[in-house]
């Protein structure tokens, strides 16, 4: 799977990038973008560089503290 390639080589870890899928997965199955929220760094800045996601918003602890 090419987006999973495009996480781990964004330093965003195995267990992190199956959840990531999954939000991506089920978005896709909405009729409204929601948004990706996490606290861990790598995995925010790994989803922020990746376009083919579709998020309303990639959230990071920066926006809540």
């Amino acid at each position: 799977m090419d987006l999973k390639r495009k996480l781990n080589s964004l330093k965003v870890h195995s267990l992190d990038d199956e959840i990531v899928l999954d939000a991506h997965d089920f978005n896709l199955r909405k009729n409204f973008l929601l948004d990706f929220i996490t606290f861990d760094g790598d995995c925010h800045n790994g989803v922020s560089q990746i376009q083919e996601f579709q998020f309303n918003n990639i959230k990071g602890k920066e926006n809540y503290f």
